[in-house]
């Protein structure tokens, strides 16, 4: 790998980490589930929308794993958690 592929994997994924942040807001916006939104950008890079080759299975599991993992922890669950909710809870 060189120098300029090494650049345009990290311009890609950053590039692809501002539109998850975005699509937050979107989500948000539209009322629709941010889960529903990471799927669709899933199906749009994929091997059926621009073509993305995955030929590493074992890897991809692991990735995919790990990416619902921060998907689910990090973005859904603290949108929706209300911090005046659970205070109110404790007594």
């Amino acid at each position: 790998m060189t120098t300029h592929d090494l650049y345009m994997v990290l311009l890609v994924g950053t590039g692809v980490l501002l539109l998850a942040v975005v699509s937050v807001r979107f989500s948000r916006w539209a009322g629709l589930p941010t889960l529903l939104i990471y799927l669709g950008f899933g199906l749009v890079l994929g091997e059926a929308g621009f073509g993305i080759q995955y030929e590493d299975a074992a890897l991809t599991r692991v990735l995919g794993f790990v990416a619902l993992a921060i998907i689910l922890n990090v973005f859904d669950t603290r949108d929706e958690i209300d911090v005046d909710e659970i205070t109110s809870l404790k007594g």
